[in-house]
Parts: structure tokens; C-alpha cells; sequence
């Protein structure tokens, strides 16, 4: 059972805990040669993290709020991170679900709902 990052105790988060090096994307418009308008991702930042699963009453409970979260996903506290931008950690894509969670409002530690995204076969 892996330890999760914000269940913290008198000594605070444990940053040991942010083995997943993700990238965080946002959504951009590119104008073509020909004039016509694509949206392409680019990175905004990267960064350390703990991709956590939902597991049991955790997911049903999240599913209560939004149905498709799957992953809590937490990094060192930035700024400029929102819903609709989406992370990618190797071959894995998570879509940012609502805004992210600053944790106890202390700059921190930065908590996102997620959800990832899979190709149907």
C-alpha cells in the first residue's frame, strides 16, 4: 500500500514521495501556412510528482463530484497550473479535472484531480 503524500503528520508532506517526473502541457493555438487555426499541446513546466490511483471508497467517493477521476497527482506547489491542461508522465496522459488543490493554502504542495486518458482499441 503506498503512503500518500498530503496524509501528513507533525513533520509535514513527505517530498521523498515525488518519484514520477511529469511534464505539464496546456493547450495552444498555431496558425498554419495556410492560415487555418490548429491547437497543439506545449509544455509549461515539469516537475516531480506522486501519481496516486484512487483505490476503493476513494474513487467512488471522487465519482460522487466528477465520474472519470482516476489519479491524484501532487507536485511542490506552482503557479500558472489550471483545469483543462493535461499531464504527461512516459506514454501516460492525465487530463486535469477542476482546479488544482493548493494545499492548505500554503504554496507548497499543489494536489490535482486527474483523470487519464486511454485510446479505445
Amino acid at each position: 500500500m503506498s503512503k500518500c503524500i498530503t496524509c501528513t503528520d507533525k513533520k509535514g508532506p513527505d517530498a521523498s514521495l515525488l518519484v514520477h517526473y511529469i511534464t505539464v502541457e496546456s493547450v495552444t493555438e498555431v496558425e498554419t501556412a495556410s492560415g487555418d487555426v490548429d491547437e497543439t499541446w506545449a509544455t509549461l513546466t515539469t516537475a516531480y510528482a506522486q501519481i496516486e490511483p484512487l483505490r476503493g471508497r476513494e474513487l467512488w467517493m471522487a465519482q460522487q463530484m466528477m465520474s472519470d477521476i482516476t489519479h491524484m497527482v501532487t507536485i511542490r506547489y506552482q503557479s500558472g497550473i489550471d483545469a483543462g491542461m493535461r499531464i504527461v508522465y512516459g506514454s501516460r496522459t492525465f487530463h486535469i479535472d477542476g482546479p488544482p488543490k493548493n494545499l492548505d493554502e500554503k504554496n507548497e504542495w499543489l494536489v490535482m484531480q486527474c483523470r487519464e486518458l486511454t485510446e479505445l482499441a
